[in-house]
């Protein structure tokens, strides 16, 4: 009976757990062979206004405005005098259709007479509220 009563606890606390989704968004890149990683908590993201596109038609946050912040973060990122340029801009939806964030792309601009094949690149988060989340430093993958 003991064993029936602890299995059945056990059941209805992860069942309610289950009920509550736990996690972050990620986003990453790659700077003259340093590699990046943005992270925004869950927590992070349901403090942001929330929107839902089905009821407003546009986001808490223009989406140009976000493109604006997430340049700034990225020019504190980039060794002076390189040049880079936008690549998309991404609304993702995180949280069950009401909480979204930005991911705005970024790759660098090589001269023309040089070959690439891939790139740096860097994809930074905006938060609805404004807050970017800075980008840290993490080891190359192996």
């Amino acid at each position: 009976m003991r064993v029936v009563t602890i299995t059945a606890m056990f059941c209805l606390v992860a069942a309610a757990l289950a009920e509550e989704p736990s996690g972050f968004h990620a986003a990453y890149g790659v700077v003259d062979d340093q590699h990046f990683k943005s992270t925004a908590s869950l927590e992070q993201i349901r403090k942001a206004p929330k929107w839902s596109p089905d009821t407003e038609e546009f986001p808490p946050l223009p989406p140009g405005r976000a493109e604006a912040i997430a340049r700034r973060q990225l020019d504190r990122i980039i060794p002076a005098g390189q040049a880079w340029y936008v690549d998309a801009v991404r609304i993702v939806a995180v949280v069950e259709g009401t909480h979204w964030l930005y991911e705005v792309s970024f790759r660098r601009q090589y001269p023309p007479d040089v070959a690439v094949y891939g790139g740096d690149y860097i994809d930074l988060l905006v938060l609805m509220d404004g807050t970017s989340i800075e980008p840290k430093r993490i080891p190359r993958p192996q």
